[in-house]
Order: structure tokens, then sequence, then C-alpha cells
């Protein structure tokens, strides 16, 4: 298959939606496919001839925490697209480059899937206050556009509920991004702990994830820091980067436990993997996730978790089996059922390791990919038995009267989302 994917984030910007992108464009690419990914030029951004695959479009650098604003206004953009030829657009955001994939879709006749990352009811951190017009905004205009899609892809059973109880009639499939099981399983902890200066014998605990609000890192950085004044021979290991690093660290600091934090910044490729190695149970307080795609990986890993009771992580991770869920935000219970599994003994954590990875096995990419093609083949091959044969001209009509009908429904869903929005703040 030929298939466009449009994304607001790609790299160098790293995040759950880019390693998603990149997940899926791998394994397609692997089985035959041919995948074209269009994204905003960041600071940093590899030349348009390094990436032959990648089509970018020009952007405003920097505009909120290193993202950027396409403009996508050039006529570039839709030659190019209609030159490749998807029979497939997979839109990655509700707005944006979201809504030019899809009045691109309608120009060119073909099925658009949008898959809903993001919880914005949850994301609380990047809106002014909770329950404020932007957020509620938000809210509508991601579940208005799902609406208009051919499919919906949700991460998780609790995203699909959620759009279905927003009253989302279009077709959803819970399709989640998987994991590369067999390179996650063969990572170096000797190395890693080489390198970070780790005797091979200290127990280490962990996360890994982009040090962002939404995250709900401060409540993790009390546990971790708890569990570290409880004992002594217990290490903390922080990967990655974000706008809460630095308090992060002044609070271990402040802590006097610094001595024994590890903070080496972003990593990928084989040092991402390395990481996962490192620890003896990983960390995870995030209840925002759609899915918590670095607790399916530390699984992969064999790594036991640790992690607050909530959507994305209740869909992989079982109480006692593969870690530990905890229902209440409470940073003593966290650090202690931690200290608990870092402690247990060698027939509980193999146990527990091997039950990691038969977990992560059934969110294997293989998987996943292959159930995402399966939705792709089956729209293209309806959208294919409803088009008609015509002549050149009247399709050139034809597509104009697409791209008309798209405009006007785009706009009206902005306005609707407008709507929802402004009843729902003022009125909740």
């Amino acid at each position: 298959m030929r298939i466009t994917m449009f994304t607001n984030v790609y790299r160098p910007k790293i995040g759950g939606i880019t390693r998603s992108i990149d997940a899926f464009a791998s394994q397609f690419r692997s089985n035959g496919h041919v995948v074209q990914i269009v994204a905003p030029t960041f600071e940093g951004s590899t030349a348009q001839d390094e990436e032959p695959d990648v089509f970018r479009i020009p952007s405003l650098h920097d505009i909120v925490d290193g993202y950027s604003l396409p403009i996508p206004l050039s006529a570039r953009l839709q030659d190019a697209v209609t030159e490749f030829a998807p029979e497939v657009i997979h839109a990655h955001h509700p707005f944006l480059l979201g809504s030019t994939a899809h009045k691109i879709a309608a120009l060119l006749n073909v099925p658009i899937v949008y898959t809903h990352h993001t919880r914005f009811d949850a994301y609380q951190a990047l809106f002014e206050e909770e329950g404020s017009f932007l957020q509620h905004f938000a809210v509508a205009l991601s579940t208005n556009f799902a609406a208009l899609c051919d499919a919906v892809v949700a991460p998780g059973e609790f995203v699909r509920h959620c759009l279905q109880e927003a009253g989302v009639q279009t077709r959803i499939e819970v399709i989640p991004t998987g994991v590369d099981t067999e390179r996650f399983s063969k990572g170096d902890g000797a190395a890693a702990r080489r390198q970070l200066d780790l005797a091979p014998d200290v127990p280490v605990a962990g996360t890994i994830s982009r040090l962002s609000p939404e995250k709900n890192l401060g409540f993790l950085t009390q546990a971790a820091s708890r569990l570290l004044q409880q004992d002594p021979r217990v290490h903390f290991l922080l990967v990655g980067t974000g706008p809460e690093q630095v308090a992060i660290l002044d609070h271990f600091g402040e802590a006097g436990i610094i001595d024994r934090v590890r903070a080496p910044g972003l990593l990928e490729g084989q040092d991402l993997v390395d990481a996962y190695a490192v620890l003896d149970v990983f960390m995870f307080s995030s209840k925002s996730e759609t899915q918590g795609m670095v607790v399916t990986e530390a699984m992969a890993s064999g790594v036991p978790v640790v992690a607050l009771r909530a959507s994305g992580v209740e869909d992989v991770l079982e109480h006692g089996k593969q870690g530990t869920l905890l229902d209440d935000e409470d940073d003593k219970c966290f650090a202690n059922a931690t200290a608990d599994l870092l402690f247990c003994g060698a027939e509980r954590k193999e146990a527990m390791k091997r039950a990691c990875r038969e977990t992560a096995e059934q969110w294997s990419i293989q998987r996943c990919a292959q159930r995402m093609l399966s939705l792709y083949e089956e729209l293209a091959e309806k959208r294919s038995a409803e088009i008609e044969p015509t002549t050149d001209v009247a399709e050139a009509w034809n597509a104009f009267g697409r791209r008309l009908h798209d405009e006007f429904v785009m706009f009206s869903n902005v306005s609707q989302s407008v709507r929802d929005a402004f009843v729902e703040s003022v009125f909740e």
C-alpha cells in the first residue's frame, strides 16, 4: 500500500506520537509498503534530501516548548501528496495538519483515518485552568473531527469508551502502538550501568518520559525522593528532557540525594534499550495517557512496573502479575510498592519478568501493524468500489466539488467546536 501520514509533531521533537509514527512506518516499510510523512519543520530538522520519505511544511519554530506551528499554504504540499498517490491518509492530530489531511483526502477521494493520541481533557497543565474554554475547545474539536473520518484508531479501550460516550459514531478500532519486543529484550544493562557509573548490584528504579507537566512528575519525584531517603542503597534513573527537568533535579538536590540520581537526558536507539535494561523497577505516574507505551517497552525489557491506575496503563498492567497498580496518589505507598518489587525474592522476580515479556508479545509492533494495515486495506477497497468510472474533465469537477464541500465541513467543525466549548465552559 501507499500510505501518507500527517502529523504536527515529528523528529527532532521526540515524544509518544513521533515514536508511534516511526514504529508503524518502519514496520510498514519492512513489509514492502511505502510511507510518506508530512510534518512541520523544527529547529534542527534534517535537510529534505536526507529524509526523502518526509515532506516538511514551512513552520514558525518554538511557539511553545519547542513545538512548531505549520503553515500549510504551499501548493507544493498538495502536489507532493498527489504525486505520491496514497491509497489512504492517516491524520495523527485533529487540527492544523489534521485539517489539511482531511482536505487532501477529500480532494483525492481516498479514505482518512485518525488516531486519537491525546486526552485533552486530562492535559490540564497545558491550559490556563481546568475547565477553561480552550480546554473544552480542544476536546470538542478532536471529538468532532473524529466523527468526520472514515475510521478512528483508539490506542486503548478507555479512549474508545470516551469517544463513544462523546457521541462519536464513526467506526473505532483499538490498535495500540506496538513495541519491537525483540529489540527491547536485548538491552545491555551492564554496559549502560558502566556508562552511568552504577555498580552491577546497585538496585535501580526509574522512569523514562517526556519531562512535562501532564506526566504527573511532581508526584513521581516525591515518591522517588522518599524511596531514596528510605534506603541508601537505591539509585534513581531519570531518562528524558522537558520543561520539568530542572525542577525535578533541583528537588533531588535539595533532598540531598542527587548523588544517587542519574539523568542522562534524551536517549534513542540502542542507548534507550540499554537504559531500560538498567532498571530493576519502572515507575510510572502519568494519568493522562491514551496508551502507556513506555510501560509496554519496560515490560518487553522484562522490567516490572509500579504505576497509578489510569487510562492506558490498565490495558497492559495487571496488578500483582507484571507489577503493582495503585489506586491512590500517595507517594509513601508508591515508594513502598517500588521497594517491595526491588527487594522481593528471586522466584517472584523471575515470574514477573516472564509475565512482562509474555504481555509485551501481545502488543508487538508486528501484530499491531498488521491490524492497522488490515484496516487501511478494508477502507481503501471500500472506497475504490464506490468510485464510478468517469472522464478526466468530470473527475476534475468532482474533485473541485469535494474540495468545496470539505472546506464547508471543516469550517462547520470548527464552528460547532467553538459552540460546544462555550456551552461546556459557561454552563458546566
